[in-house]
């Protein structure tokens, strides 16, 4: 079956041009410039794309659907982290397998990397998705060839969600400054790079919140940020 993607169009000129014809997805166009609602969740989709426009991200007085975009965002960012960490601590697994294992044939480690990935899939995803003993985290065979790589992406994930958390408290006049302020540390370890963009090394902390946030939001408890 194909994808159902929810796209969030801002404005008429910024839409999904030649995009939308490009894998065979099913395309759930939402225009909330023209009134159209967004949906309390991404319950029914398989993935969600948000486009631009004029405004900037926080404008809110410009564009208020904003709002409710930024919490579909928050939680779909978390939802992707957890679905491509299993697949990092797979390759991390393997490979800590391989060098334990240097003499092995192809079988054994094909072998070995199946019992990992339903290993890892029982402990951190059946508790959550409702079945059990899936390969399905052994699907990136490339793991082999390109290694250890996959761990980037949950990472990059953190470091994206901990950065926006930082900058949402400064005035939009003061984000050009600060931006420069921190990308001119240079090239240094995700800790020590982000302790001094952040203040803090890399965390889970900002992305957890921030769906909280968005979930207690959806779920109209009082006190909830936006």
């Amino acid at each position: 079956m194909s994808p159902h993607l929810l796209v969030v169009v801002h404005e008429s000129y910024a839409g999904l041009g030649r995009l939308g014809d490009v894998g065979g997805a099913r395309i759930d166009e939402r225009r909330p410039d023209l009134g159209h609602a967004l949906p309390a969740d991404l319950s029914g989709h398989d993935g969600l794309v948000v486009l631009g426009g004029s405004m900037a991200a926080w404008e809110d007085d410009v564009a208020p659907w904003l709002s409710q975009t930024r919490r579909l965002l928050a939680v779909n960012d978390l939802w992707m982290t957890f679905e491509i960490a299993g697949v990092g601590l797979l390759d991390t697994a393997v490979w800590r397998w391989l060098y334990a294992h240097p003499a092995a044939t192809p079988a054994e480690l094909r072998e070995a990397t199946l019992k990992l990935a339903v290993d890892l899939w029982n402990r951190w995803y059946a508790p959550v998705l409702g079945v059990k003993d899936s390969p399905l985290l052994a699907v990136y065979s490339h793991m082999i060839h390109s290694f250890l790589y996959l761990p980037d992406y949950p990472i990059g994930h953190l470091i994206s969600s901990q950065i926006e958390a930082h900058l949402a408290g400064r005035p939009p006049g003061a984000l050009g400054a600060e931006v420069e302020r921190m990308t001119s540390f240079g090239a240094l370890a995700p800790d020590l790079w982000m302790k001094n963009a952040t203040g803090a090394p890399v965390s889970a902390g900002p992305l957890l919140e921030g769906a909280r946030q968005a979930l207690d939001a959806l779920e109209g408890k009082p006190g909830a940020r936006t």
